[in-house]
């Protein structure tokens, strides 16, 4: 038998030579807006490093058995463990500081090993003012993915603070400390703590140059609610963000608003029926308020209200705190103040009477005007037409023309 064919000989020249020194270096991308540097690694972020060596001519091994060790001198600030092989770790930021990483190949010998300072600081922009309760803020950052798409904000606790996943717009709820996030498409994530102090008991002020009345066409009631929140927290924020806060967090829900009537038990629902109370949230100043509305009313509502003593009083609470009790109505005479406060309240004059034809078989009519007494001490009457004469009241709640 005879053999055919072509017999070919491979030779590889392979150097053997020791290690010189070795290098540690980060094999972890890190983007930002625009490009730019950022003065440190962000806190959460996950840092992949490795140690190459290299001979006396500075060339890298392509394969070694040189046993590498990673040190830190601050366990606190970092946490590393080993990668997919003995010359590969991966560095996870804990916290806030400056640790040195060191690599060494050999103890024993000071040029088989290298130092690097690893700086980490939270990417995500802090709180400019303390947060309480009811308070909106907005959280930035430069990160953002290879191609500069963003990544998504996330929290630790919804309960403590809400936050909008696509803007990162916020709103504190309920005291507590939180960890927000910002997670990007590769896994990474930038992470920063933050507090929520304890809410605020909120102060109403009433307005001292106004009157609340059930007159069908009076403007709304505006009583202010002082939470002690800071406008500064959402000075910085942006369109996107501002809408957010407006459309989707909707700090006004956090408030609860509530009328309280001292009146006969069978008018109660009655009033309930007549003024309501809704929140209010002014994102430019920051504040929040109740406004009280009068519902549309028939005659014998307007009627029945027109000379019904009733006192009225307006109580404030967050979502979370304990709402005021409904007090007896003898306690509601009383001096109030903090989250309930008695409103001034004059109830609309009725008059049954739409129109009057006079003539001069009958030049002289009367109609009545019902009201409490403060209302019709105060009434004035007046008339567009020259031939007819005004005359007083003759008693509390006639009328003679």
């Amino acid at each position: 038998m005879e053999t055919c064919g072509v017999n070919q000989t491979l030779l590889i020249s392979v150097r053997v030579s020791p290690v010189w020194f070795v290098r540690l270096f980060s094999v972890s991308s890190l983007y930002s807006v625009g490009g730019g540097g950022l003065p440190a690694f962000p806190l959460g972020w996950t840092i992949r490093v490795r140690a190459l060596c290299y001979d006396n001519l500075g060339q890298q091994f392509n394969a070694h058995n040189t046993l590498t060790h990673i040190t830190t001198n601050r366990d606190d600030l970092v946490q590393v463990t080993p990668d997919s092989d003995s010359h590969s770790f991966v560095v996870q930021t804990v916290s806030g500081g400056l640790t040195v990483l060191g690599v060494q190949a050999d103890p024993t010998n000071p040029s088989l090993s290298d130092y690097t300072p690893l700086p980490v600081l939270p990417a995500i922009s802090a709180p400019p003012h303390t947060l309480r309760p009811g308070d909106t803020l907005c959280f930035n950052t430069p990160l953002t993915g290879p191609h500069g798409q963003p990544g998504q904000w996330n929290v630790s606790s919804s309960r403590v603070l809400q936050i909008d996943p696509k803007t990162g717009a916020a709103l504190a709820k309920h005291s507590g400390t939180v960890v927000v996030y910002y997670r990007l498409e590769d896994g990474q994530q930038a992470l920063r703590e933050v507090k929520v102090d304890s809410p605020a008991i909120p102060e109403l002020s009433p307005q001292d140059d106004r009157f609340l009345t059930n007159w069908p066409d009076a403007a709304d009631y505006t009583v202010p609610v002082e939470l002690y929140t800071s406008p500064v927290n959402t000075a910085q924020c942006s369109l996107s963000q501002r809408e957010a806060i407006e459309k989707k967090l909707q700090p006004e829900a956090e408030l609860l608003c509530s009328l309280h009537f001292s009146a006969p038990y069978l008018q109660l629902n009655t009033l309930q029926a007549v003024m309501v109370t809704t929140p209010h949230y002014d994102l430019d100043t920051g504040e929040y308020s109740c406004r009280v509305s009068v519902r549309p009313q028939s005659d014998s509502v307007l009627h029945l209200l027109s000379s019904l003593s009733v006192s009225v009083s307006l109580s404030a609470s967050l979502r979370g705190q304990s709402p005021v009790p409904v007090l007896p109505l003898s306690a509601l005479s009383l001096p109030l103040s903090g989250r309930l406060v008695q409103l001034p309240y004059l109830p609309a004059f009725h008059c049954p009477v739409s129109f009057l034809v006079l003539s001069a078989l009958q030049p002289m009519a009367e109609f009545s005007v019902l009201g409490t007494k403060e209302v019709l001490s105060a009434l004035r009457v007046g008339h567009i037409r020259t031939n007819i004469k005004h005359l007083q009241p003759h008693n509390t709640q006639c009328i003679q023309l």
